[in-house]
């Protein structure tokens, strides 16, 4: 539900913006009837070249999965424990802000 509410919203920025999202999870998908698999309800944000970052929250949290949303392991985060996510995602929006702003690459 959050990455196609992520992918609607996207498609009525300005196209030359930089489209950022990041996804702050407990890292496992619900196992339910009808679900969309991970890599193809993050799709229509890839294919808006968006920047996806997950934020996994947890000890246990499913690499696997966080994966398959970003498509790169390297734009997931994994943060062990509620207490340390302010601090994590202040300093990761920071950097995706000055990054975007640079017009270097975020991953």
């Amino acid at each position: 539900m959050a990455l196609a509410t992520a992918a609607q919203l996207l498609s009525q920025t300005r196209s030359n913006a930089a489209s950022i999202v990041i996804l702050i999870t407990t890292g496992r998908q619900a196992q339910v009837f009808g679900m969309t698999p991970l890599d193809e309800a993050s799709q229509p944000l890839r294919e808006a070249n968006a920047n996806l970052v997950v934020i996994g929250i947890g000890k246990d949290p499913d690499s696997r999965e966080l994966n398959l949303i970003t498509g790169n392991p390297k734009a997931v985060e994994i943060i062990p424990t509620p207490d340390e996510v302010i601090i994590n995602v202040h300093l990761l929006s920071e950097q995706l802000r000055q990054d975007a702003l640079k017009g270097t690459d975020i991953f």
